[in-house]
């Protein structure tokens, strides 16, 4: 489960990304629903290609 100091985090990079680049990174462009962030990824080469 989330803690309210990792939600209120996760809310207000949401709002910087959004103000930003004009796009809520929190809801899917498909389907409207929200996304949750499982992952961060800080080392490029975990991602596969």
């Amino acid at each position: 489960m989330e803690t309210v100091s990792a939600k209120a985090s996760r809310r207000s990079w949401a709002r910087l990304i959004q103000k930003v680049y004009e796009v809520d990174p929190l809801i899917c462009e498909k389907c409207g629903h929200e996304i949750r962030v499982i992952a961060v990824i800080i080392n490029p080469g975990e991602c596969k290609h």
